[in-house]
């Protein structure tokens, strides 16, 4: 009989601890490439960390930390039989490229084998021939994110279905007369215009019930973006989601779940764009910055492999749309700097070679708007001197040619805004003061007052008087009083257009 003791006995002293959270950490890199980039059994990863490096864990605890960190091998029965209806459609191609690993024929038979013998169906055979017989993609090529964004590999592969099957088919089209920066009618943009609005005055102030009332109202206005399925709407809800961010990780929480909601409504759980937000919904904060660059990039290569002959608006977009991602942290600098760089390039090198006087006139005003763009960007940087330069020569294009301000009424009155908030940044309060009332005055008369534009114009203008108080003996009580009533009316004007848009029909 074993001594009474001995059920109480310590484990040997010679037997080494499991490996900690720390010791994990400091391995993930060695870890990552036996288990992922050389493709090595788990087994055999074992074996070697702890023959190696003294690193101690068992299997199954492998299995869970590979999970955390994204590095799943085999696909689900479910995401098989994705694959397989994927597929069918025309929306996947061999070798597939899932969770960062090309999935090789002999891989994907053996899983379509795993599906075939988990299911009741018994045309397992002809689902290969579908997935081998399925054409390239021509944006296949294109998207391919590194190590760091392995997280975000499942919303590019869904960036790259919806682009490739919106652009193909007459989802998505550029025609000017709505793509244009000189539009008043733009409905993403102008929502985004909104939402951020919204995001600012709760982000200075949390405890107002009126402001979150506000952002409410986005949230609904929202619905009617997703009906309209513009090109733009992706793009703009992205941005969107990190503009929420800055201003607190569970708002932007609210708003993922929220798309990814209404897109599971209106589209079903399998679609592309139910699948992208799913995606960012299961990401934290740092790993959707990351992500954040790639998704965008990949998102407008797919738009420039399928709309060559519109590529000046899709270039435009992207510098905008890069441009906000990073004043929310989400973009780096220099990429910024190099896309507006290729921009202008491409378009001074156009109009150079435009075959008559014409047609150089024509495309001037994209080349303006994307130089207002980089104003923005400048600006956005405190780097006001250098884009007051740029609007003096945006401005000598106005003069000019006194007809253009009336032709291009949009793009004049987002140069009025542009001088009054670099004056605004430079604290010349009172040089910004009659740009931003011009704004005010332009945008009411040509959008209304329920225009998001309207509202942005008055929240300006507000803003700056407020500072030409503090630092003047100026008191214009009377516009501060007209300029907040009117705001507000803008808001419940919106919330107006909101009920009868919302009420117009369901979703689905």
């Amino acid at each position: 009989m074993a001594p009474s003791g001995s059920r109480n006995k310590p484990p040997s002293l010679s037997h080494k601890a499991w490996a900690s959270a720390q010791e994990w950490e400091s391995h993930r890199e060695i870890i990552t490439r036996l288990f992922w980039d050389e493709n090595r059994p788990l087994r055999e990863v074992v074996e070697i960390m702890s023959r190696e490096h003294g690193f101690n864990a068992t299997p199954k605890m492998y299995k869970a930390r590979t999970r955390e960190w994204g590095l799943k091998k085999n696909l689900k029965v479910s995401e098989t039989r994705e694959i397989i209806r994927q597929a069918r459609y025309g929306e996947v191609t061999v070798p597939l490229e899932i969770r960062g690993r090309k999935i090789g024929s002999k891989m994907l038979k053996e899983n379509l084998r795993v599906a075939k013998s988990s299911s009741s169906s018994d045309d397992g055979a002809d689902d290969w021939s579908v997935v081998r017989s399925v054409s390239p993609s021509p944006v296949a090529s294109i998207i391919g994110s590194p190590n760091i964004h392995r997280m975000a590999e499942a919303a590019l592969r869904a960036i790259s279905d919806y682009s490739t099957t919106a652009f193909q088919s007459p989802t998505f089209t550029f025609a000017s007369k709505t793509m244009t920066p000189y539009n008043w009618g733009s409905e993403p943009c102008t929502w985004l215009q909104r939402l951020w609005i919204a995001a600012d005055n709760v982000a200075q102030d949390r405890d107002s019930a009126a402001n979150f009332q506000n952002l409410n109202c986005c949230f609904d206005l929202c619905v009617s973006t997703l009906r309209q399925e513009s090109p733009e709407s992706l793009a703009v809800a992205h941005v969107a989601f990190f503009k929420l961010l800055t201003v607190g990780p569970e708002l932007a929480k609210v708003f993922s779940r929220f798309l990814l909601g209404l897109n599971t409504i209106k589209n079903g759980r399998t679609h592309p764009l139910t699948r992208f937000w799913l995606k960012y919904n299961d990401m934290d904060p740092d790993e959707a910055r990351l992500a954040a660059s790639t998704v965008s990039r990949a998102y407008f290569d797919c738009a420039s492999a399928y709309l060559t002959q519109s590529s000046w608006i899709i270039m435009y977009l992207q510098c905008n749309h890069s441009r906000l991602l990073h004043k929310q942290g989400a973009f780096p600098l220099s990429e910024v700097e190099a896309i507006f760089e290729k921009t202008l390039a491409k378009m001074r090198n156009d109009m150079l070679n435009a075959s008559s006087v014409t047609e150089m006139e024509t495309l001037a005003p994209d080349f303006r708007a994307v130089q207002m763009q980089l104003v923005f960007f400048l600006s956005d940087n405190c780097r006001f001197y250098e884009a007051d330069q740029l609007l003096q020569e945006i401005g000598s294009w106005w003069d000019s040619n006194p007809q253009n301000a009336q032709k291009y009424a949009v793009l004049y009155s987002v140069w009025l805004m542009a001088k009054g908030k670099t004056f605004y940044g430079l604290q010349r309060y009172m040089d910004a003061q009659p740009y931003f009332l011009e704004y005010y005055g332009l945008v009411k008369v040509n959008a209304g007052l329920s225009h998001s534009t309207t509202t942005s114009a008055l929240y300006w203008l507000k803003e700056n008087t407020l500072k030409l108080e503090s630092v003047s003996a100026t008191d214009d009580t009377k516009l501060l009083v007209k300029v907040e009533e009117e705001y507000n009316d803008s808001w419940d004007m919106a919330r107006v257009v909101k009920h009868e848009t919302t009420e117009e029909r369901p979703l689905g």
